[in-house]
């Protein structure tokens, strides 16, 4: 575990906490990386925020493939579902 006491600077409009090297090696941080600040029981916690991925990027992990091949793939297998009690056919009565 790393502590330091870190002098709270001004500059310009803005407020500065410099975070020693070797918390940012620690804590895996870089340069404009995106940190949460929240005040819990009087305190600071900071918390490394993950990027935000599209729709798009996740689908694309998720399937191991690029965008253009999940469409052909979505395309040439359509999702068909079975018979769903729980969601009967129009004008039909689900039995429970």
């Amino acid at each position: 575990m790393i502590t330091v006491a870190k002098k709270i600077t001004h500059w310009d409009e803005v407020n500065d906490i410099h975070i020693p090297k070797s918390m940012m090696v620690e804590l895996n941080l870089q340069t404009d990386d995106i940190i949460e600040l929240r005040v819990v029981d009087a305190n600071i916690v900071a918390k490394k925020m993950r990027p935000k991925k599209s729709l798009r990027q996740r689908l694309e992990e998720f399937y191991g493939m690029p965008w253009e091949e999940i469409l052909v793939h979505i395309e040439e297998n359509p999702y068909i579902p079975e018979e769903d009690p729980w969601h009967p056919a129009e004008g039909e009565i689900g039995e429970w």
